[in-house]
């Protein structure tokens, strides 16, 4: 069975598990949380309307309910030369053939964001 790493646990993470796995590959995901949280819902926590636990899942739930297999550990660098991958608490791994980097956009400093203005946001 062909492996494939998915490195970010977050909706795009999670969305290719599920989808790797219904075409018959090994899955592994790897996330530096234990949950999967619903960033758009989230806008509602600040007032009061919904709590954390609302907006969030359990990944070792979604990973026993769809049959991959998850780590919690941090990413610390890629090495496409080396083809391996530096974990925070595992160390390094040779990669396999097939990896996906969902490791989402809150990872990047977006231009202009000292600029915004929100109640669900401090910068």
């Amino acid at each position: 069975m062909q492996k494939v790493l998915i490195l970010g646990g977050g909706i795009g993470g999670v969305a290719a598990a599920i989808a790797f796995r219904k075409q018959g590959f090994e899955v592994e995901l790897v996330s530096e949380r234990d949950y999967l949280f619903i960033y758009p819902l989230a806008i509602w926590i600040p007032v009061g309307s919904i709590s954390f636990k609302d907006v969030s899942m359990p990944l070792s739930k979604l990973a026993r309910k769809h049959d991959f297999s998850l780590t919690i550990d941090k990413v610390v660098a890629l090495d496409g030369i080396h083809k391996t991958i530096t974990f925070e608490h595992s160390g390094i791994r040779n990669s396999p053939a097939l990896v996906v980097v969902a490791l989402g956009a809150s990872k990047l400093t977006h231009e202009g964001i000292d600029f915004l203005a929100s109640i669900c946001f401090n910068s």
